[in-house]
């Protein structure tokens, strides 16, 4: 049996949500769909009438989802049969079946064919045929037939043909079949411009918010949504790659494969999610990409296994990858990778984890299909680790950690800010679009240990209310993962409320020493069977009497971070440690609460696995850093003489040296944790007086750049949460959001755009102070 799908509309590479839509207005009789019968084969026997959804999806069997789900209104159907030419005096007979329908809004027609296109790359083989610039597929019919199909969209009508003829005829009246098929699909397709409904807009400046999976708990160790990890506008570097569309799909075959006899095996059996992007490489190759996400990798690979031995049964051609691991890390790191090829089809599977990557090519060179999948590798998340000064993936690959504090649920409110403003997945989506790939999210022991209900301040998420507080942490850090955030655990103090802990020590009288380990216990267990919480921020900002190495155990924060770092390593060996600094170190001025690092020359912190031995690879120093509107007098490398010279020296005295050379002892990644300014004007941002916010803003977006430095600002959020002196709900002037909470400042997004993407390295991006 041969299908052919087509998709002509403009709206590509958006997963539209399915809802119900207004159909179009003057829609027309379901008879003007016919294909006029004067194009049929001479002598053909032709039947019409108007189709219900049941009966188009049972025509073709190409659906996975109801025609009423995807936004069918309504539709015509046509059946034809004739006799081909004689052969050998046997006649053998031949059978159309063509399906027309008139969907809600073009993106619904656009699904539809989707939907239709997916089945056939998961039942058939992909073939050409001339006068049709679509994909075409061959599919052997069980009891000796092969058949034909297209399915095609234009505007809001998307049609469906599927030719049947037995599989004994001589090639050229195969030939001549497939000349009529064509024949009758330009007439179809006529007949749908002439119709005329409505046709899709330009794609929008900023794609609509894709449908998500999310995981449920025990997920691991991606929980990445699969709808995230295939080919995206963001992972094209050129134009020659044209995305047709996506959609989720089942975990099993559709029903078409329940009539014919598979040519591949592309279907991860078992998945709990699966999703697949259509696509179009370079002038006429087709491509079908499609990423599984499963329960474990021990469940993934039973998948891969599967897949591998499936296409072996059927005869395919193993297919040498022969890349090179300097070229292509991630494909050559992937825990399993296997690649076929059958005619002008190729087929490559790889696993990493729990989630399993498929590639279907058409087209007679399969030497791009490695560098895509090592493209669509790195969509998947890993845990990371410390190499020299950077932080780097499973593949070695350098990771620019890029993101926002968002802070609330340390306070006393115990939920993350803005909730009673925007639903939080809302909120994650727009820190995603504005570049980011990561979040700090300040918790406090209190939290931890109490666990209150959450009864106020999530106006806007009622599914919350009612929820305790680590439930809510849950579904911030679930829904983050899911869409391919990083997070980064902040024990920001110990009580809840505003800012870092009074007495800048890493415990109270109610919250001991033993308190602080038994917390960072519970939230690095809590969080250890995914990748999405990738490290631990151990403390905000010890100041005051804390000090670096002194030997006085109730002061001596670099002991104290190695007690916890090890604690935290004991739960979960994959989290980075991170260790901010503290405010004095000798004879120098005071610096910003946890900025100041220069004891680290002299002792570096050393942590240990729970077999003792050395974790230095998980090891990441945290500084904050802040401007003149936070200083009055006490800051002297703010005056009148202030150059962007002074202040890097400044840096490199108290914290940059550490990542300087990577040779030496104390050498490791540094992360800027901290760092914020107003909001209301662009001064906030850019200024050249000596000695002002501004220049200080620009000067360290410089310096960061300049060493490649990871950050996250402080802070998203546009309003004040419960605590200290802080009123809910007032303006926060160093928040990035705008006040409803909605969009970002302009001039802050336009500020750290140059450090978004840091160019000094050769991994891709992932992905008033607290």
């Amino acid at each position: 049996m041969l299908i052919l799908a087509v998709t002509m509309s403009a709206t590509v590479g958006q997963a539209h949500l399915m809802v119900a839509a207004t159909p179009p207005t003057g829609l027309p009789q379901p008879r003007s769909l016919a294909i006029p019968l004067h194009v049929f084969p001479r002598g053909a026997a032709v039947h019409g009438a108007p189709a219900s959804n049941e009966q188009a999806a049972t025509a073709t069997g190409l659906h996975t989802l109801s025609l009423a789900q995807l936004g069918r209104v309504e539709g015509y159907a046509q059946t034809a049969r004739w006799n081909l030419p004689a052969q050998q005096r046997h006649v053998y007979p031949a059978s159309l079946q063509y399906e027309a329908s008139i969907f809600a809004t073009p993106g619904d027609a656009t699904d539809a064919t989707t939907d239709a296109q997916a089945s056939l790359w998961e039942t058939g083989k992909p073939i050409r045929v001339t006068g049709i610039p679509v994909p075409v597929f061959s599919l052997q019919s069980r009891g000796g037939f092969t058949s034909i199909a297209v399915a095609s969209t234009s505007g809001s009508i998307e049609s469906e043909l599927v030719l049947r003829y037995s599989d004994r005829v001589t090639g050229a009246v195969e030939q001549s079949s497939l000349r009529q098929l064509a024949h009758l699909w330009i007439a179809a397709n006529a007949v749908e411009a002439r119709l005329a409904l409505p046709s899709p807009a330009a794609p929008p400046t900023v794609r609509p918010t894709p449908n998500v999976f999310l995981a449920p708990n025990g997920t691991g160790p991606v929980i990445k949504s699969p709808s995230l990890m295939v080919l995206d506008p963001s992972l094209l570097g050129d134009a020659s790659t044209q995305l047709h569309g996506g959609a989720f799909r089942p975990s099993s075959p559709p029903a078409i494969a329940a009539s014919s006899h598979p040519s591949t095996a592309v279907i991860s059996l078992g998945s709990l999610s699966r999703y697949v992007e259509l696509a179009e490489v370079g002038s006429r190759d087709d491509l079908y990409d499609s990423a599984s996400l499963f329960t474990s990798a021990a469940e993934a690979r039973a998948a891969y296994d599967n897949l591998v031995r499936s296409n072996a049964t059927l005869r395919l051609s193993a297919l040498p990858l022969g890349v090179s691991p300097t070229s292509l890390q991630r494909l050559t790191s992937a825990d399993a990778v296997r690649a076929w090829q059958l005619g002008h089809e190729t087929v490559l599977v790889a696993l990493w984890q729990n989630v399993v990557i498929v590639l279907a090519l058409r087209g007679p060179d399969p030497g791009s299909l490695p560098s895509t999948a090592d493209l669509l590798l790195s969509t998947v998340p890993s845990w990371l680790h410390a190499a020299g000064t950077q932080m780097v993936d499973a593949t070695n690959t350098p990771v620019h950690l890029t993101g926002l504090n968002w802070y609330g649920a340390e306070q006393q409110d115990f939920v993350v800010g803005g909730l009673d403003y925007e639903p939080y997945q809302a909120i994650l989506w727009t820190i995603k679009r504005a570049g980011c790939n990561t979040i700090r999210l300040p918790f406090s022991d209190q939290l931890v240990e109490q666990n209150p209900v959450v009864t106020a301040h999530v106006g806007a998420n009622p599914e919350l209310a009612g929820l305790h507080a680590l439930d809510v942490f849950d579904r911030i850090v679930a829904y983050a993962g899911a869409i391919g955030l990083s997070v980064i655990l902040d024990n920001h103090r110990s009580d809840a409320g505003w800012s870092s802990e009074e007495n800048g020590l890493w415990y109270t009288p109610a919250y001991p020493e033993s308190a602080f380990d038994r917390d960072w216990t519970t939230m690095a267990q809590r969080y250890a069977g995914n990748t999405v919480v990738i490290a631990a921020d151990l403390r905000n900002e010890p100041h005051g009497a804390a000090r670096w190495a002194n030997g006085d155990p109730s002061t001596d924060w670099k002991a104290a971070a190695e007690r916890a770092g090890n604690t935290v390593l004991a739960s979960n060996p994959q989290l980075l440690i991170m260790v901010e600094g503290v405010q004095y170190s000798g004879t120098a001025p005071s610096y910003w609460w946890g900025g100041n690092l220069m004891g680290v020359a002299t002792a570096p912190v050393s942590l240990q696995f729970a077999d003792g031995s050395s974790a230095r690879s998980q090891l990441v120093y945290s500084t904050h850093d802040y401007g003149v509107d936070n200083c009055s007098t006490g800051c002297p490398w703010f005056n009148s003489t202030t150059s962007y010279a002074s202040l890097a020296a400044t840096w490199d005295q108290y914290w940059g040296y550490i990542t300087a050379d990577a040779s030496r002892p104390y050498a490791a990644p540094v992360w800027v944790g901290e760092f914020g300014t107003c909001n209301y004007n662009v001064g906030c941002v850019s200024d050249s007086i000596p000695g002002s916010q501004g220049q200080w803003f620009q000067s360290l977006v410089q310096y960061i750049g300049s060493k490649h430095l990871g950050w996250a600002y402080w802070s998203a959020n546009a309003t004040q949460s419960t605590g200290g002196t802080r009123t809910y709900g007032t303006l926060d002037w160093y928040g990035f959001f705008q006040p409803n909470w909605t969009a970002p400042v302009p001039w802050l997004t336009e500020a750290l755009r140059t450090i978004q993407t840091d160019t000094g390295v050769s991994g891709p991006p992932s992905g008033g102070a607290g």
